[in-house]
């Protein structure tokens, strides 16, 4: 084969890419067929020289051809091909969100500083990471005077300027980058929601699979139809058939009722959307007679009950809350060849946790597979434990149906040892 013709590599299961050396001694043929056999083709030749930058071409270019062809792919598709598969199940990534702390800020004791005002948008930097956060709001000084210290001081939020996963811890966010006079110092006292990074390949790519429609069963029906409303990130369904009490992934079910637990943006809207989305399913298998939903709101815990007039099946919608796993990992270079070990082992098991969902499995030996597999690095254990609750173990943490598994770095100790 000479090369010469690209559409060769064009076959029905795909665009075939060869090795460096079979394009090399490909083009090289091609050339003694025009020039002669005698040609001299040793690298350092200026002929040799022209050959390896054909063989370049031709590789570099049917690499990418084959990369393009890829992103029709669904289990391929990475950015904005895997964007545009979304849109034809009218889904979008989930964008990511940014930090909100609480923080008091300190004023001069100066009876002239009373009614002093820190604009919305100040700025506030935290010591421990050097992020930057501004205000979100006018924080007035009405003379509020701390018991312990009998420092004036006045309450108020700020947000993170960069969008994600920010950690700042109480105490942190203590320098003030905005010149004002009269604000002479500034704490966070509380965090309001840390942020959240932009939807990951992989995560999305899960996320589409399970949106898409399978089987008639009411459990499947509904679990597509919540994983299709943008906001959702994923969902746990169990359901009770029997005439008695039943107990399954954490929740007691009374008698024919059914227990959802969705991970989701926070908003009343939604919740509005997923109940809707509840009662349209309730019509799957079970002949939902009323879909009135007047009174199914209740936002802190227990979302939604409805009833099915034939079979009075109960359906409660919990909205999930997120629960710290901790990682440990000992690990050994063996043939890793990166830069920061620590810092990518953080990130593969980040990655591997954001696909597990509402109500799934932490799996310790998908996280070895995984660091193996992807960094090359060498694996003596993996713990895994449910933060606050139980021992470490070295096999599965099962996460309750309302519950959906999220790791930060600081939930990471890694161990460097065989």
């Amino acid at each position: 084969m000479d090369y010469t013709d690209l559409y060769e590599f064009q076959t029905r299961t795909g665009i075939v890419v060869p090795s460096d050396a079979d394009v090399l001694a490909g083009i090289q043929t091609k050339f003694q067929e025009i020039f002669g056999t005698d040609i001299d083709l040793s690298p350092e030749t200026p002929v040799g020289r022209l050959i390896e930058a054909f063989a370049v071409l031709v590789k570099t270019t049917l690499g990418v051809t084959a990369q393009n062809a890829n992103q029709f792919n669904l289990n391929e598709a990475t950015g904005i091909y895997l964007d545009a598969i979304a849109q034809m199940y009218n889904l979008t990534r989930i964008p990511s969100t940014k930090t909100r702390i609480t923080i008091k800020c300190y004023f001069s004791d100066n009876g002239a500083m009373l009614g002093l005002t820190i604009p919305t948008g100040s700025l506030v930097m935290c010591s421990a990471n050097g992020a930057f956060f501004r205000t979100d709001a006018p924080i007035v000084n009405e003379g509020m005077v701390e018991e312990e210290t009998g420092r004036i001081y006045a309450i108020g939020t700020a947000t993170a300027v960069e969008a994600g996963e920010i950690v700042a811890p109480t105490g942190t966010v203590n320098s003030i980058q905005s010149g004002i006079m009269g604000w002479i110092g500034v704490t966070n006292i509380g965090l309001d929601y840390t942020g959240t990074n932009l939807e990951t390949d992989e995560a999305f790519r899960e996320r589409i699979i399970n949106s898409r429609p399978i089987g008639i069963g009411f459990s499947t029906h509904l679990s597509s139809a919540l994983n299709r409303l943008d906001g959702v990130y994923s969902n746990c369904i169990v359901e009770n058939n029997y005439d008695k009490e039943m107990v399954s992934k954490g929740v007691t079910l009374p008698p024919h009722s059914v227990f959802v637990g969705v991970d989701c943006v926070g908003t009343t809207s939604l919740y509005r959307l997923i109940a809707e989305e509840i009662m349209r399913a309730k019509s799957v298998g079970a002949s939902m007679v009323s879909t009135d939903i007047s009174g199914v709101l209740k936002v802190e815990q227990e979302v939604g009950t409805g009833y099915d007039d034939q079979f009075k099946t109960t359906v409660t919608f919990y909205v999930a809350k997120r629960t710290a796993i901790n990682v440990q990992v000992q690990y050994f270079y063996d043939s890793y060849a990166g830069d920061s070990i620590g810092e990518d082992i953080t990130k593969e098991i980040q990655a591997y946790v954001s696909t597990v969902g509402t109500g799934g499995q932490v799996v310790a030996s998908r996280i070895a597979s995984r660091l193996i597999e992807n960094l090359g690095v060498g694996i003596a254990a993996v713990w895994l434990q449910k933060a606050g609750s139980g021992e470490a173990v070295d096999s599965i943490v099962e996460m309750n149906a309302y519950e959906t598994p999220y790791v930060l770095s600081g939930n990471i100790t890694l161990n460097e040892g065989k």
